[in-house]
């Protein structure tokens, strides 16, 4: 039964200490100890019962070789048509003061 004492303990200083922060986050502002106890006791409930989940760690980036850095994609040795445009804005090919 002193292991469940013990646990009761430890959430009630967990609501304390948020319901704290809740009363620093308001500006310290006096007179409503009740409300900043109920917040504090709602996140640290919601915090035990639904843990956020934990964060994956990347993985370090893989270094290119010389080879690698150097070598050409497929789109590189594609050879380009000479003079193609690029498409234009469709524009209309008339004169209008409303275009």
């Amino acid at each position: 039964m002193n292991g469940q004492l013990d646990v009761v303990q430890i959430v009630r200083e967990k609501i304390t200490k948020k319901a704290y922060e809740v009363y620093e986050l308001k500006g310290n502002i006096p007179g409503h100890e009740l409300e900043d106890w109920l917040e504090g006791e709602r996140l640290v409930f919601t915090e035990l019962l639904f843990p956020a989940p934990a964060k994956k760690q990347k993985a370090p980036a893989k270094k290119k070789t010389m080879a690698q850095t150097n070598a050409k994609t497929p789109s590189d040795t594609r050879s380009k048509k000479r003079g193609a445009s690029i498409p234009k804005a469709d524009k209309p090919t008339f004169f209008s003061p409303f275009w």
